[in-house]
């Protein structure tokens, strides 16, 4: 299960949150009336929905489940039902990618308790932030080196999160654009670069996208560039004075 956001949440400013629930087809499930933000359904790709501005997902800790939801920058509330379940939650808290809750003791509270954790815990959104401020230093050696970057085009499964996306264009404070599909291009890249390298073939020219294009909103952007400047000091890194 995974919920949308809806209305206005903690976190993002959401009143309360829409909620996709998948049945596995294995619970009869009847069709019998739900409340209007409540979508139930036999099966739902799940990529679908965790890229589609997806707060947090629910999930019984199958590493199917984590993997997507870490793909796509979404922390998870885990209640697991066996021991391989079990040990990937202990996980998935013990690096703050979400919260575990234990089936035999679990109550309304807990729940409600690990959701608004998530949700509203900042910390699982500076993991994403922290990523990016990585990518604005490696933009920063480039220019430094004289290199001038025209465009910035960004791809494989960890870029399917449209929220992912839109922070990574906030802390560059530069367009980029979404190849979708692409979901080994950093592979790819890194042996085509090497290709070119030793000769082996010219460099070619980029491949035309059908993905998404995010642009920095300058707010964020002017807040990310104060922080940013923190992070290379803290990290003991000259900021260069370029972006």
């Amino acid at each position: 299960m995974a919920p949308r956001r809806q209305g206005r949440c903690p976190r993002h400013g959401h009143r309360d949150l829409g909620l996709v629930a998948a049945t596995g087809g294995l619970y009869g499930y009847s069709g019998a009336a739900v409340p209007p933000n409540v979508i139930v359904s036999d099966y739902v790709p799940a990529s679908l929905v965790l890229s589609h501005n997806c707060a947090a997902m629910i999930t019984h800790g199958g590493r199917g489940s984590i993997y997507s939801a870490l793909n796509h920058g979404v922390p998870i509330v885990g209640i697991p039902n066996q021991g391989e379940q079990e040990w990937n939650l202990e996980a998935v808290e013990r690096h703050g990618l979400g919260r575990k809750l234990s089936a035999r003791h679990i109550s309304f509270e807990a729940f409600r308790d690990a959701m608004q954790a998530v949700i509203g815990e900042p910390r699982f959104r500076a993991m994403l932030e922290a990523v990016a401020y990585g990518f604005r230093h490696h933009l920063d050696v480039l220019l430094e080196g004289g290199h001038p970057i025209r465009s910035i085009r960004i791809m494989d499964r960890g870029a399917r999160s449209a929220l992912w996306r839109q922070i990574v264009a906030d802390v560059l404070g530069r367009s980029i654009e979404y190849a979708p599909g692409a979901d080994l291009g950093s592979a790819f890249g890194v042996a085509w670069v090497a290709g070119v390298a030793l000769g082996a073939w010219e460099w070619p020219r980029p491949p035309e996208l059908a993905g998404a294009v995010h642009h920095p909103v300058p707010e964020r952007t002017a807040r990310y560039d104060a922080l940013y400047r923190r992070y290379r000091e803290l990290g003991g890194i000259s900021t260069g004075g370029q972006r």
